[in-house]
């Protein structure tokens, strides 16, 4: 059975999520990922259900602060937004990074990052600065498979007459 508390030797960056991938066909066991509080650092943790410490499987070391982080548990992959305009795919089971990262002009200071996974590997960016008069700008980022990488596919801006994007996540 699950203990209420596992330990975890480490700061968390609760902002950027917990993201969860299963140990195969084992509902005993499960990988966690976040981003420690520098949001500098990609950790992978395993979770095991009779044991009250998370075993660190990986700590990733990132080039910029993470911005913005989404996963699905059916994915073998989470994605990062960097601050430096980065976007780095990072694997569920052992936290390393997956092929080579996508660099985009870094955001305006201030902007707000927002990542929405779209299917398996290819998620949507979007990003707006409060206050600017510029529209908030959106990327569709894919993993390529070969060679492993990440491409953008399409980007644009948000400027259509009478939307308005600005809330809590833009």
């Amino acid at each position: 059975s699950w203990t209420s508390t596992i330990a975890f030797d480490g700061t968390i960056n609760g902002l950027l999520g917990l993201h969860v991938h299963p140990v195969g066909g084992d509902d005993r066991s499960l990988h966690v990922s976040l981003v420690e509080a520098s949001s500098q650092t990609w950790v992978c943790l395993l979770l095991q259900a009779n044991r009250s410490k998370a075993e660190t499987i990986e700590r990733t070391s990132l080039p910029a602060q993470v911005m913005a982080a989404c996963s699905s548990p059916d994915d073998e992959v989470a994605v990062v937004a960097l601050a430096n305009g980065s976007v780095r795919f990072l694997g569920l089971a052992d936290g390393k990074v997956v092929g080579k990262g996508l660099k985009l002009t870094p955001a305006p200071a201030g902007a707000v990052v927002a990542l929405a996974r779209l299917k398996p590997k290819r998620v949507a960016l979007i990003r707006d600065a409060p206050g600017s008069t510029e529209p908030a700008e959106f990327f569709i980022v894919a993993l390529e498979e070969d060679p492993q990488r990440a491409q953008l596919h399409v980007s644009g801006s948000l400027n259509l007459p009478g939307l308005s994007l600005r809330g809590p996540l833009l």
